[in-house]
């Protein structure tokens, strides 16, 4: 999609006059933060204006280093690195070069959903008015923001509460493809054993091989965590990130490495199931035959963390549960047909 036009905003007053003025002139828009869509349309507006955002990118932390105020257009990268000299972080996601929005933390399972940790949000409605929307002030409408989609308006500032984490224990290893099943009985014994809150993975199953990342939120012997026992005997074929001890920021910089910068046809779907083996097993067969790739998440804990903190806008239910994405990567454009429906055909199934 091609819009006419491209705005770039670099205040909240800048998007106020830029939703004034095509209000009056019933002109239609879209809006694009950091681009995490792969969905087409989601984030453009055929022959309309398109409201980028990616000027509006400061971030400024509080004196007391609790809170980060967030501009839209800042990359978590950028959050990360800010709040290091604070020895804090935030409930971000696991890989750096998005905007800010989506993804899951390798700190959820001790804080909750990212959602869970913002303060405030200041805002810009559908009639130009900007408002911040906390506890305090329009608190439905804070409630509806952190679970309710994209339709309430432009968020201009994110007041993230912040978390005393900044020195870790982190590996990423890879597998031979065969080793597959081994994995994911040990990430099913992980998922129903490990009561520590502390402790994260990230399961990416490609055409040829498996990668796991093990992240722990507190510095530990080199050996590794004990809670990541099932996994420590399956054999390693390469080491991508020794096990070792670093930092929040170490953590990103070296993911950021490991993963492609090439732009490429994206798309990805979601899908939740309670804890099952048998459909892992079954999903991973598939995938193989479809040539496609899954990551696995652990959202009890964090779900517990939303509930304990009076949030949960989702109203998700704290039981063992396994939340997917199925990703697949891709060129040319001609293809668009086929992977996406290939994609809706997995996770249909």
């Amino acid at each position: 999609m091609t819009p006419k036009c491209i705005v770039y905003p670099r205040s909240a007053k800048d998007v106020s006059r830029i939703i004034k003025i095509l209000s009056l002139l019933h002109t239609p828009f879209s809006v694009r933060f950091g681009g995490l869509s792969p969905t087409p349309g989601h984030s453009s507006s055929e022959d309309g204006v398109l409201i980028d955002l990616r000027e509006m990118k400061e971030i400024e932390i509080s004196e007391d280093g609790k809170i980060a105020s967030v501009r839209p257009g800042a990359r978590w990268s950028d959050v990360y690195e800010a709040l290091d000299s604070h020895g804090m972080s935030v409930v971000g996601p696991r890989l750096p070069d998005g905007g800010i929005g989506g993804g899951l933390s390798f700190f959820s399972g001790e804080y909750g959903l990212g959602a869970d940790k913002v303060e405030s949000f200041e805002i810009v409605l559908s009639d130009g008015l900007i408002v911040d929307a906390n506890s305090a002030e329009h608190p439905n409408l804070f409630w509806a923001l952190k679970g309710g989609g994209s339709h309430f308006g432009i968020v201009t500032r994110f007041d993230l509460s912040t978390v005393p984490i900044r020195d870790l224990w982190y590996s990423m290893s890879t597998y031979a493809i065969t080793e597959v099943p081994e994995i994911l009985l040990a990430f099913e014994q992980w998922q129903l054993r490990s009561a520590d809150p502390k402790s994260a993975i990230l399961v990416r199953v490609g055409l040829d091989s498996c990668t796991i990342t093990l992240v722990y939120s507190s510095p530990w012997s080199k050996v590794g965590p004990p809670c990541f026992n099932a996994f420590y005997g399956i054999n390693v074929m390469e080491y991508l990130i020794l096990p070792t001890n670093g930092t929040v920021v170490s953590l990103t910089k070296a993911l950021a490495k490991l993963f492609s910068h090439n732009p490429m046809r994206h798309d990805h779907r979601g899908a939740s199931r309670k804890n099952d083996l048998g459909l892992y097993s079954a999903v991973e067969a598939y995938w193989i035959w479809r040539k496609e790739t899954l990551a696995l998440r652990e959202p009890k804990s964090l779900i517990e963390k939303g509930v304990e903190d009076s949030s949960n806008p989702l109203g998700l239910t704290a039981v063992p549960q396994q939340w997917w994405t199925i990703v697949a990567d891709w060129d040319p454009a001609e293809d668009d047909d086929l992977v996406r429906e290939s994609m809706k055909d997995i996770t249909d199934r």
